[in-house]
């Protein structure tokens, strides 16, 4: 692979790529995203049983949010039940203990909306036990204080 970002993977002169990523980066303001700076994790916590499909658009525009501000969010609640049935008690339980794993690595909790479930209740309250700060956020991102 070319060290100029501006030459494709066979070594030719190839910019429309270079110049896209470049364009999307500025679109996002995702400077903070390089190699050399750490970005902070932040755990997304949002319903997830109910109106799953609702339930998901909105845990990846709560996660879309979270990365607009400089973070690298984390939301269990989408990544595990893509392999681990939610409707399975023991399954539901593994998805929630590695998600109790993932939030230990996390610099803050942002939960949204103003419904809390069982498995959101006992995140909040592990991270609290843990000393990570929380935010509390309404549906449409604003933060309530």
């Amino acid at each position: 692979m070319s060290k100029n970002p501006k030459l494709n993977a066979e070594g030719y002169f190839d910019p429309t790529a270079f110049y896209g990523i470049r364009e999307a980066d500025k679109q996002l303001d995702i400077k903070h995203f390089t190699k050399r700076n750490k970005v902070p994790r932040v755990y997304i916590v949002s319903p997830f049983a109910g109106d799953v499909g609702t339930n998901i658009v909105n845990a990846r525009r709560y996660c879309r949010f979270a990365l607009e501000q400089g973070y690298n969010p984390i939301a269990s609640h989408l990544y595990y039940t893509q392999f681990l049935n939610d409707d399975s008690p023991a399954e539901r339980q593994t998805g929630l203990n590695l998600g109790l794993d993932l939030l230990r690595g996390c610099s803050e909790v942002w939960w949204f909306g103003d419904t809390v479930s069982k498995g959101m209740y006992a995140e909040l309250c592990q991270a609290k036990a843990w000393r990570i700060p929380s935010k509390h956020y309404d549906t449409n991102c604003n933060e309530i204080k």
